[in-house]
């Protein structure tokens, strides 16, 4: 558990990204999100409407629509994001919408 106070200073391009999933897909795909040598942290899968938290199992089996919001270090909207393979361009950043403020529990890389 971390005890001391989150330097947030340092943390300044530090991003909470939200990608929905479609098709099945394994583990090792969903965990190979990444931009340049940077890999997605602390990942929560979510239902299809991006307000409920549901099991890895179900995020790797089911073939309806789901989310993964992650947080991604030193994030660059100017670099395209690595998934499964796939490049994609993230758009700006935004403010994040109440329904995901619950996945913002962000503890630092140790």
């Amino acid at each position: 558990m971390w005890k001391e106070e989150v330097p947030w200073d340092e943390f300044q391009n530090l991003g909470l990204v939200e990608l929905e999933i479609r098709g099945r897909h394994t583990e090792e795909d969903l965990l190979s999100i990444s931009q340049d040598d940077q890999a997605a942290y602390d990942e929560f899968y979510l239902d299809s409407s991006g307000t409920r938290l549901i099991t890895e199992e179900e995020a790797f089996t089911t073939p309806t629509p789901r989310r993964i919001c992650f947080f991604l270090h030193f994030i660059k909207t100017s670099r395209l994001l690595n998934v499964c393979g796939a490049k994609f361009k993230l758009p700006s950043f935004a403010e994040l919408p109440e329904r995901l403020k619950p996945f913002t529990h962000y503890l630092p890389v140790d």
